[in-house]
């Protein structure tokens, strides 16, 4: 059996491993930008900000928000992730933690206003 230099072709071993990773990596940047371009689109700054999302220093909630939604869609794992590539996320794992769980935040609100905003584009 040939093998050959099609990487859309299945060769003796399956399809080449090459194609399945840029497949992937064009994936996880279409994902990304869609998500950019969600945040863009709702002003999800403002709204965090009017949901009492606030930070004194470091990295902004929305930059937070906008890494967990591009893990979730990319069907990848937040503690893999900072195991194998900690430099594709700019937080550790406190930060979080702290912005999942703190109980000043309003999350019902974010909700509701991303809810409302969402009704008027349809």
């Amino acid at each position: 059996m040939e093998v050959s230099t099609n990487p859309q072709i299945p060769t003796k071993r399956g399809i080449f491993m090459n194609t399945i990773i840029a497949d992937n990596l064009r994936t996880e940047q279409t994902i990304s930008s869609r998500i950019d371009l969600f945040f863009k689109q709702f002003s999800m700054s403002k709204l965090l900000k009017k949901s009492n999302f606030y930070k004194e220093a470091g990295i902004s909630f929305a930059e937070v928000l906008k890494t967990l939604f591009t893990l979730v869609f990319t069907d990848k794992n937040l503690y893999h992730t900072l195991d194998t590539a900690p430099e594709k996320i700019g937080f550790k794992k406190n930060t979080v933690y702290r912005f999942l769980n703190s109980m000043s935040y309003n999350w019902s609100r974010l909700l509701s206003l991303i809810q409302k905003l969402s009704k008027s584009y349809l």
